[in-house]
């Protein structure tokens, strides 16, 4: 018979729930210690660690409060950062074979879409050939051996 993955969170919940009153009696000691004579507070690797970070937080929040403060706002003809990609493809149907671009966002991936001449879902991505064959025009691409090549002239695309 399989044995069941002991559940770690309720393992370390009833260790705590064991260890509770000896914590507690640790911690009212150190408070009645650090009642007795202050500087202890201090002397306390966990409590100066503590302070060092928070310290730390405060001065990167402030670091870069005033950076920002400092930081001309962009001029009013700014334009907003584009999400959004043209893409140039391909009909793939024999009697189409219609070159058209597309407008998505960035990371589009879902070939093939409807080619607007023919109205079937034939496009495919297509990518400019600079051979002197094809003379930079755009045309469809073909996998092979892990390897991108030119469907009309067969030049590799790196």
């Amino acid at each position: 018979m399989a044995q069941e993955k002991p559940n770690r969170v309720v393992e370390w919940m009833n260790l705590l729930r064991r260890q509770y009153p000896v914590l507690r009696g640790h911690f009212m000691d150190w408070v009645a210690a650090c009642r007795e004579q202050p500087q202890l507070i201090w002397e306390t690797v966990a409590v100066r660690y503590a302070s060092y970070a928070i310290g730390g937080m405060l001065g990167i929040w402030a670091l870069t409060t005033l950076v920002g403060w400092f930081v001309p706002p962009p001029p009013p003809s700014a334009q907003a950062a584009a999400n959004s990609a043209d893409y140039h493809v391909i009909c793939t149907s024999a009697k189409c074979m219609q070159h058209f671009v597309i407008q998505r966002k960035f990371g589009f991936s879902s070939f093939p879409v409807a080619c607007p001449a023919c109205k079937q879902q034939t496009g495919t991505p297509a990518r400019r050939c600079h051979s002197a064959e094809c003379n930079g025009q755009w045309s469809l691409t073909v996998e092979r051996e892990g390897r991108t090549y030119c469907a009309h002239c067969g030049r590799v695309f790196e």
